[in-house]
């Protein structure tokens, strides 16, 4: 009888303190997009959680009788409040870094300010029964008016289609094409591919035309240097849609997911990358690599991580650990401290940098044989903190500036990394792309009421540089969208006589439907 009272006096309203911040993230907008194995990690990192503060709790219990001659009260209460406020972190961080503190000093005030109120709360509630009564139950009636509110939105959301995703007659075809006896003649024809293709995504960078214009680069050099690399620059491209998960879920399909003509989706499981991560789902590019003969490696971020499981049809470089490790900070740990500190030990390597993954290969030289590498990277995407010349820096918060050293960056390590190729895999075919531009306020004129031609501008315009043989550009001619740019190198790299899409571009809207922007070429 004892025990189920401690139980109820002591587990149980703590409990429904640390399911707040769990309650929180697990509604309906979040469900939407993710995939199963990452609610099995951030549920298997919850219990590890919850263990670790039972243990913390029983810990302090003995420790403070033994060293303050005190019985204390609510332990694990107090214990799960610290846990609590960890989610404070990102919002109050924000307020200091804006008004107070510069990034570096705002992270550690931060947490010290946390901590502070922790510890403030944790020892009135040793010496204060009142202070403990009080406190105690008002935080078991706020977390429970917390956990009743979270819960009214799901009848809405259990109702709807769980696979919401708008069938796409294109798609299908090509998924039918791969299926096919034509494709096998195809490959009996052209044998087995023997070139490596790296296709990089540079998340948010620009055309060089835009980014001369307001002056990031010289427009003239920038082109000479990509020349003499044998990249061929293409210029006035642009990107499938304004939003990365979509214009790469049209790279990986070869073809535009989602139009002006298809319904609105529900949610975003059936793109990038929660398409990855959805069993027994057919994904066209890295299918079709494989029954090609060739390996399909995608290298991905701490915001779009490559994670293996079952039967999957692509390798993964990171280990394990570190894969889970970005999908928590990624998700539920977002707003706390440990985002920050993730962040930082593993942004550099891949995230921010092309130089890590040749550290990879480096390791994996034996075998450099038909291979399609798929890297996600986050250059020159926010957090700005890599000079031009890539050094670490603190994060500037001046978008312009910021924005300026990080494509400066992204086009060093544009040259590092082909230079590397041209000698250690001469006959590659390399794609440097954007997924979509950049809009900086500080250049760019912005209205609240609507976009402006410039801001849509600026949004679409993609750098698009490519490496491959010369007569396939004279055969196919050269690639202006994301959708064509994938169909070019299947093309020159096995054959393929996909044709192009017209010069499209897709805005998306409030109402997840897509408005058509058609560009024409000067």
């Amino acid at each position: 009888m004892n025990f189920f009272r401690t139980l109820l006096k002591e587990f149980f309203p703590g409990f429904i303190v640390f399911l707040i911040p769990v309650v929180a993230f697990f509604k309906p907008h979040n469900l939407r997009v993710l995939a199963t194995f990452e609610t099995y990690i951030i549920i298997e990192s919850l219990i590890v959680v919850i263990f670790l503060l039972i243990f913390v709790s029983i810990f302090l219990h003995f420790a403070i009788i033994k060293i303050f001659k005190i019985r204390p009260r609510s332990i694990f209460l107090l214990s799960c409040f610290g846990f609590y406020i960890l989610f404070m972190f990102a919002p109050l961080h924000d307020l200091l870094a804006k008004t107070i503190f510069h990034q570096g000093k705002a992270t550690y005030f931060t947490v010290f300010f946390l901590f502070l109120i922790w510890l403030s709360i944790f020892v009135s509630s040793l010496y204060s029964q009142k202070f403990n009564l009080f406190f105690c139950r008002s935080l078991f009636i706020f977390a429970s008016i917390n956990i009743l509110f979270a819960l009214f939105s799901y009848p809405k959301y259990l109702n709807e289609i769980w696979n919401s995703k708008p069938d796409n007659n294109e798609i299908q075809n090509i998924q039918n094409f791969i299926n096919s006896e034509e494709i096998n003649s195809i490959i009996k024809k052209n044998k087995i591919n023997d070139r490596n293709i790296y296709y990089i995504i540079m998340d948010s960078m620009m055309s060089l035309e835009l980014a001369a214009k307001i002056n990031i680069i010289n427009e003239i050099q920038s082109k000479k240097e990509l020349q003499q690399l044998d990249l061929t620059y293409v210029d006035q491209s642009y990107s499938s849609y304004n939003q990365s998960f979509l214009t790469i879920a049209s790279i990986m399909e070869i073809d535009y997911p989602t139009t002006e003509i298809t319904p609105p989706y529900k949610d975003k499981k059936g793109f990038f990358p929660m398409m990855m991560y959805q069993n027994k789902k057919s994904i066209l590019l890295p299918d079709l690599i494989n029954k090609l003969g060739s390996e399909f490696t995608w290298v991905g971020n701490v915001h779009r991580p490559c994670l293996e499981w079952e039967d999957q049809s692509w390798n993964c470089t990171y280990p394990n650990y570190i894969k889970k490790l970005r999908v928590l900070v990624r998700t539920i740990y977002y707003n706390t401290p440990l985002e920050k500190f993730v962040y930082y030990i593993f942004a550099e390597g891949g995230d921010l940098r092309l130089t890590y993954y040749l550290k990879y290969m480096e390791k994996s030289k034996k075998d450099y044989n038909s291979k399609f590498v798929f890297i996600d990277l986050m250059l020159p995407h926010v957090p700005f903190n890599v000079t031009k010349n890539c050094s670490p820096r603190a994060e500037n918060k001046n978008t312009y500036e910021g924005y300026k050293e990080s494509y400066q960056c992204a086009l060093k390590e544009i040259s590092d990394f082909t230079t590397y190729l041209s000698k250690e895999d001469p006959k590659a075919i390399i794609v440097f792309q954007g997924d979509h531009g950049f809009v900086i306020p500080e250049k760019i004129k912005t209205r609240k009421d609507k976009i402006t031609s410039e801001q849509l501008l600026y949004r679409a315009s993609i750098f698009n540089a490519v490496k491959a043989p010369k007569e396939c550009f004279k055969k196919f001619g050269k690639p202006y969208t994301s959708v064509n740019t994938i169909r070019f190198v299947l093309n020159c790299a096995y054959g393929f006589d996909f044709p192009y899409r017209e010069i499209i571009h897709y805005r998306g809207l409030k109402d997840n439907s897509y408005s058509r922007i058609a560009f024409s070429r000067k």
